[in-house]
């Protein structure tokens, strides 16, 4: 299990080192990527959601699509665990893609200035958005990925189920009725398999939005010092144009 980071983000600021919000930041970014291998996803950490169809497939409608939807109720556990992962492609892409332009915003900004101070904190804030917009794709290829797994092996049993029914139906042998019974039993252990990668992956869900959470927090602090800049420079300015005595 991967464990979430833990920083004291206002000792890192508060000792000014701006700099070393960076290497946590790659860190933070290497264990989410981390979380999807270490579920074994049928997906590449490094994938873009654009991998996946806008709305992932409900994973147990190959049940009904071949007339076997009674089974549902074999698999009925799973239905809360699936039903928490939102299966909105679009809306976790324009999430990233948001993030992703905010984080370019900053970093053209930081192009700008002439304090090296001042570039360095907007640069580190630039790759702690990345970060954040990192952490927000994994989320996606967990979620999606484990409704695209769950998926495909619920049309696996099915496709298994109809090729023995077909079979059945040739020979005879077994009953309708003791196929039924397999059926049912062999979707239930297929429930029970699928309910360890789902619940881990929720557990994992759960430690990202941890590191989210880590990430804001830095995002925040940093944002608070290129404010606090700011306004000293203002006052500044402000008190210079006050005194007489710059005005010649």
């Amino acid at each position: 299990m991967v464990e979430p980071p833990s920083l004291d983000w206002h000792d890192v600021n508060w000792h000014g080192e701006v700099g070393s919000y960076r290497s946590v930041v790659r860190a933070v970014v290497a264990e989410a990527e981390a979380e999807v291998a270490a579920l074994g996803l049928p997906v590449d950490p490094a994938d873009d959601l654009d991998a996946f169809a806008e709305a992932v497939p409900d994973p147990l409608a190959p049940l009904d699509h071949a007339g076997l939807g009674w089974l549902a109720e074999s698999l009925a556990a799973l239905r809360p665990q699936l039903d928490m992962l939102v299966p909105d492609r679009v809306a976790a892409g324009s999430g990233v893609a948001e993030l992703t332009a905010y984080a370019d915003q900053v970093r053209d900004n930081a192009t700008l200035l002439t304090d090296p101070e001042e570039r360095e904190r907007f640069e580190t804030l630039a790759t702690t958005i990345d970060g954040t917009a990192t952490v927000v794709r994994t989320s996606g290829l967990l979620t999606l990925g484990t409704r695209d797994l769950v998926h495909g092996r619920v049309a696996e049993l099915v496709g298994d189920l109809v090729g023995e029914g077909l079979a059945a139906a040739l020979s005879g042998v077994p009953s309708p009725d003791e196929l039924r019974a397999a059926a049912s039993d062999r979707a239930a252990s297929l429930g029970a398999e699928l309910a360890g990668p789902i619940g881990a992956m929720l557990d994992a869900l759960v430690r990202q939005s941890e590191r989210l959470s880590e990430l804001n927090g830095a995002i925040t602090l940093l944002s608070e010092g290129i404010d606090d800049e700011d306004e000293e420079e203002g006052e500044e300015d402000g008190e210079r144009g006050a005194n007489p005595a710059d005005g010649g």
